[in-house]
């Protein structure tokens, strides 16, 4: 018995555990993988620019109260975005390589100190 045939997944099975994989990484709001994903402090993430449009709607609104889209919990007095690294890395690694101009590792200057904080998940 050929034991790598029987550890290689067929690619029935890369495709459904790709789509969802896909699912998770997907922002509940606009639904598409994540772009720079903040987290709120009630844990659940979104891509920056949608939570910001909700937050932005909450402030036309007279009673100024936020809340977290899914699980309701009030943010009060104002939802403070994290931007969530590790999930932009794992985003980062779903869509696969980035393109020599799109990379942020190339080129930075010497003096910088927080290059792990940074990420390109804002395409």
């Amino acid at each position: 018995m050929n034991l790598n045939a029987t550890l290689q997944p067929s690619m029935e099975e890369v495709a459904v555990v790709a789509e969802s994989l896909e699912e998770e990484l997907s922002c509940p709001i606009c639904l598409d993988i994540y772009k720079e994903p903040v987290s709120l402090s009630c844990g659940h993430t979104f891509c920056k620019e949608c939570i910001q449009e909700v937050i932005d709607t909450h402030q036309q609104k007279p009673w100024g109260t936020y809340s977290c889209p899914i699980c309701q919990v009030d943010l009060v007095p104002f939802p403070k975005l994290q931007k969530n690294f590790q999930l932009c890395r794992i985003v980062e690694k779903f869509l696969g390589p980035p393109s020599k101009e799109d990379s942020w590792q190339e080129e930075k200057p010497a003096n910088r100190e927080n290059d792990a904080d940074e990420c390109r998940c804002d395409e």
